[in-house]
């Protein structure tokens, strides 16, 4: 399940990642909060905490979230990823080189993430 973060400047949007992931997640939660930062600020910046708890994500989840990375583009000034689970931490490594506004943190780093991804 996807729940959105409160508490964070306009044109953050923060998402936390627990249990399973599907795709409605996505697009009933995480789309129109996206859509929203997107239209108050023109770019978006991302904080996106998964786990720490393990996770599963549906195969419409994982077609969701590649349809938003793309999606996103060049319209994404920066992106936190918080996660210790290992997979997900291999797989947004492929992704590092792609997008130089993405860093990764691990859990004990959430408050530096978010710090950056709130920075001017």
């Amino acid at each position: 399940m996807l729940e959105l973060m409160s508490g964070l400047p306009v044109g953050v949007v923060g998402a936390r990642a627990t249990g399973r992931v599907t795709a409605d997640d996505y697009h009933d939660l995480l789309d129109p909060a996206l859509d929203a930062a997107m239209k108050a600020k023109g770019a978006i910046r991302i904080l996106y905490v998964l786990g720490p708890e393990p996770l599963t994500y549906t195969a419409g989840a994982m077609a969701a979230d590649t349809g938003e990375w793309i999606h996103l583009g060049g319209r994404c000034e920066r992106m936190a990823v918080v996660t210790d689970i290992g997979w997900i931490r291999d797989a947004v490594g492929l992704f590092r080189h792609a997008m130089p506004s993405l860093r990764l943190y691990a859990m004990a780093e959430l408050d530096a993430a978010q710090a950056w991804v709130a920075a001017p």
